[in-house]
């Protein structure tokens, strides 16, 4: 026999839920054990209790019925919604009290830990009341004596624990000829054994009401519930669900909704930082343009480059800067911020693409490049003057070349 005592699951949340619905089925046995029982007539037939008494067919003996059976979940006698929600919470005796409140405690405090309260207590109450409607249907015509007890809620709860946690452990002692011996079994072994079990039972005994049936049938639902919420991603278990653990085996791991949400609040406050150092830089740059500090302006230019490399100056920065690298002949710099524009803007291209054809003929001995540059220069729609200016360039570059000239930058 294998006595289950806890487990060694991570807990989100503390298991404030489980030990209240723990409570309140203690404190409904107590109650079921006040409510008076009442004596009834009923006709037996004698033989079948071995009693012999001529030939009298059917005796009629009085039987002390329990007052809480009405509350106990009946079968063949039509459907009663109460019974739904009271049976689940009654016991047969205190044995079977305590087996099932152990078992909830350890199912519970698993599924609550990584729930939450109030997720938990929708999916405990849930089942039980659906598993309830189910066997009611499945023996309305069947008449016997009904059922009571938490065992089929907490069998679907063992399913769902098997979903959220199948690799954490449920702690506990097997005990063999009379020795106990402590054993871990983790949680998706415990409930498939639990649940295979019972549904093998049921299958032999052809699905007549029984402890196994109801059982089984609790089982089912949990998985199928387990299932789809999280596959609809209802409920989550920090990616150590069966559901992500199967799809990072398989090389493709699924972020939960809180690990998603961690992820978004850690782009977006680095996003931030950036942002921040990015505007940062910015000011420092505009306040050295303002000054008229090149040397400034470039190693500003330089940080924003290596920190942010797909950052994009704003046009009128990057036309200030050219201006401002003519001006103090910055002459490489000018190229270099010239052809960022000419990559990112268009509305002044023409008057960029001679300033930077000139430049790289004149001053840096650069025909190749400014023949280069000027070859865009219909994009940009030049009128005849500019035209004329570009033909101009464009020959004197050809004249460098053909008298041997490199360009600097590429020899």
């Amino acid at each position: 026999m294998y006595l289950p005592l806890t487990s060694n699951a991570e807990l989100r949340y503390w298991p404030i839920a489980t030990g209240v619905l723990i409570a309140i089925n203690c404190l409904a046995f107590v109650i079921q054990q006040l409510v008076p029982s009442s004596m009834e007539s009923m006709l037996i037939n004698p033989f079948e209790f071995g009693m012999d008494i001529g030939d009298v067919n059917m005796v009629p003996i009085q039987v002390e019925v329990p007052g809480y059976l009405d509350y106990a979940l009946s079968h063949g006698d039509g459907l009663h919604p109460v019974q739904w929600i009271t049976s689940f919470f009654m016991h047969d005796g205190f044995l079977h009290l305590l087996g099932n409140m152990l078992f909830l405690w350890i199912f519970g405090h698993m599924v609550e830990g990584a729930v939450g309260p109030g997720k938990f207590a929708a999916l405990y109450l849930g089942m039980g009341i659906f598993q309830n409607i189910v066997e009611q249907l499945m023996f309305l015509g069947s008449p016997g004596p009904g059922s009571l007890g938490a065992s089929s809620a907490i069998y679907a709860i063992m399913a769902v624990a098997g979903w959220l946690c199948p690799e954490d452990n449920i702690q506990g002692y097997f005990i063999l000829f009379f020795r106990p011996f402590f054993v871990e079994v983790p949680m998706f072994i415990f409930a498939v054994f639990y649940i295979g079990y019972d549904l093998w039972v049921s299958i032999m005994v052809g699905f007549e009401a029984s402890t196994p049936v109801l059982h089984a049938l609790g089982g089912i639902i949990g998985v199928v519930v387990g299932f789809v919420l999280l596959k609809m991603e209802v409920i989550e278990n920090e990616g150590r669900d069966l559901l992500s653990f199967s799809q990072s085996r398989g090389g493709k791991p699924k972020l939960t909704k809180r690990q998603q949400a961690d992820r978004a609040q850690a782009v977006a406050e680095t996003k931030a930082v950036q942002d921040q150092q990015r505007a940062t830089y910015l000011q420092s740059l505009n306040m050295h343009m303002k000054a008229e500090n090149a040397e400034g302006c470039i190693a500003q230019w330089i940080n924003l480059q290596r920190r942010f490399p797909e950052f994009v100056l704003p046009e009128t920065t990057i036309l200030a800067l050219l201006n401002m690298f003519q001006k103090k002949q910055k002459w490489s710099e000018l190229v270099q911020i010239g052809e960022s524009y000419l990559q990112h803007y268009t509305s002044q291209e023409t008057t960029i693409r001679l300033k930077l054809a000139v430049v790289l003929v004149s001053k840096l001995t650069r025909p190749s490049a400014a023949l280069r540059v000027l070859q865009g220069l219909s994009s940009g729609s030049p009128n005849d003057a500019e035209r004329q200016q570009a033909q101009k360039i464009a020959a004197a570059a050809k004249k460098m070349i053909a008298d041997g000239v490199l360009d600097i930058a590429e020899s």
